[in-house]
């Protein structure tokens, strides 16, 4: 393996490389930090990946606690494994190598999905065992509550979004904060979506650049409170000042199925007005 310093390939946000820099923690979804639900943690997950091709050994840099990692993960050739953490390292466990003994000339297909604001610190590879960065056919942005965000809610749990988009060449980034809403803060212990759209794009954008699709993926827990319609639209027009590309706007889970309790079709009905005649948004 080559060891001439802690990365030879910068692959965070999904899908690119860079030599000259260290990466950092992925930016988690914009939160206020409080002992429920703190940022970073499975209820506010931001969840992205980096995808390369190498060929034989390699190695990958990664930080984070023995629980964040236990909520991250590599796929090799499509086949998922978890990570398995020692605990009591000399650095309290923040920074490890897992190096991966592969066979020699073979190409692997790399794809690391990481959420809770793991870091990533690149990879290295033997000697002429860099292969490509690889570049997504698309990238999709979902932004919701704790349903958005079961990637990093139970370890070794992923999420809706990243089922969709399973055996696809997609950079899918998901933005999720357990508990809010539209209108809902929780308590106001936490931002909803106006309040956080624009910040948590940009910042996510920062690292992946402009996304292809964006997906709005909430509302369960507004369902009976008032002001929805109100704040959704201020949620959609404050996209378009930081993204004119497609949106596409979910209705609430509906736990009741087929069932629509009045406080959903309310919640519906506020959304569909909300949505109604915007270019570009579709539900």
């Amino acid at each position: 393996m080559i060891r001439d310093d802690i990365h030879d390939y910068d692959v965070r946000g999904g899908f690119s490389h860079d030599v000259t820099s260290e990466s950092v923690a992925f930016p988690v979804s914009l939160a206020k930090t409080n002992p429920t639900n703190v940022s970073g943690s499975g209820y506010n997950a931001t969840t992205w990946e980096a995808a390369f091709v190498v060929k034989g050994d390699f190695a990958i840099r990664v930080a984070g606690n023995d629980d964040s990692m236990s909520r991250q993960r590599v796929l090799i050739n499509g086949k998922p494994y978890q990570f398995i953490n020692d605990t009591g390292l000399e650095d309290g466990g923040t920074r490890r190598w897992a190096v991966f003994q592969m066979r020699k000339g073979k190409e692997y297909e790399i794809r690391i999905q990481f959420s809770q604001a793991g870091s990533f610190y690149g990879f290295k590879t033997e000697v002429g065992g860099f292969i490509k960065a690889l570049d997504p056919d698309e990238t999709i942005l979902f932004f919701g509550d704790s349903i958005t965000a079961s990637t990093g809610a139970t370890k070794g749990v992923y999420g809706y979004a990243l089922s969709v988009f399973a055996g696809k060449n997609a950079n899918v980034l998901l933005s999720g904060i357990g508990g809010t809403g539209y209108v809902n803060t929780v308590g106001g212990t936490q931002y909803n979506l106006p309040e956080r759209i624009v910040q948590n794009y940009t910042d996510l954008v920062a690292e992946s650049g402009v996304p292809d699709k964006v997906v709005i993926a909430m509302g369960i827990n507004d369902l009976s409170l008032s002001g929805i319609e109100v704040a959704a639209n201020s949620a959609f027009d404050l996209l378009r000042t930081v993204y004119s590309g497609e949106v596409y706007v979910l209705n609430a889970f509906n736990a009741n199925a087929p069932t629509k309790s009045t406080a959903y079709q309310s919640f519906e009905s506020n959304l569909l007005a909300a949505v109604d005649g915007r270019d570009g948004f579709t539900l």
